[in-house]
Formats: C-alpha cells, sequence, structure tokens
C-alpha cells in the first residue's frame, strides 16, 4: 500500500527501524497503520488498499514463489539458481565471487 504512495523503500526503511524482533508485536495492523502515518502516507489511500487487502494475491503469489524455490527465511538469495542463506558479508561476498568466478 505504501508502493501505491511512490514510498516503499521509506516505508521499509521505517519497518526495520520499528522492528522489536520476530513475533513481539512490533507489526500489528495498528503499528503497521502508525508507521505508515509517520512517513507521510495519505492515510485514507492506506488504510482503504490496507484493510481491504489489495495486494494479496501479490503477497500470496510471492511467498508461493519463494516456496517454490526453496526460500524459507530471510535473508536469502538466489545466485545462478541456486538458494543460500548467508550468515555474514563475508559469505556473501565470497558466494558472488565464486559465481563470477564460475564457481557457483
Amino acid at each position: 500500500a505504501a508502493a501505491d504512495q511512490g514510498k516503499f523503500w521509506e516505508f521499509h526503511e521505517a519497518l526495520f527501524s520499528n522492528q522489536h524482533g520476530e513475533n513481539q508485536g512490533a507489526f500489528s495492523d495498528e503499528r503497521l497503520k502508525e508507521i505508515a502515518k509517520s512517513i507521510g502516507l495519505d492515510m485514507e489511500a492506506f488504510n482503504a488498499a490496507f484493510d481491504g487487502r489489495a495486494h494479496i494475491a501479490e503477497i500470496v503469489a510471492m511467498y508461493e514463489e519463494a516456496t517454490r524455490i526453496g526460500i524459507s527465511s530471510t535473508p536469502s538469495y538466489v545466485i545462478n539458481g541456486k538458494v543460500f542463506q548467508v550468515g555474514s558479508y563475508d559469505d556473501l561476498k565470497q558466494r558472488i565471487e565464486a559465481a563470477l568466478a564460475g564457481q557457483s
């Protein structure tokens, strides 16, 4: 719904700045709306899209695609068709360098 207003990345950054860990209640519907308001979204439009679940089909399709290719956590990366969960920047860098060298 934030992307509809051209503020996907602003909302993305606000979400990550306001997380409290998994399953800690940081992203209840009420809290998501507070975050949307804090970045200056048109709340009438945001609430209509959010409450009406305007993008649910897209979300379900993305979830199903991720599951199909083996993504089960974040962050996950796909390099040359292979899914990787990496633990550090160095791990990711090594995997990218190996792929660029044809060793993936």
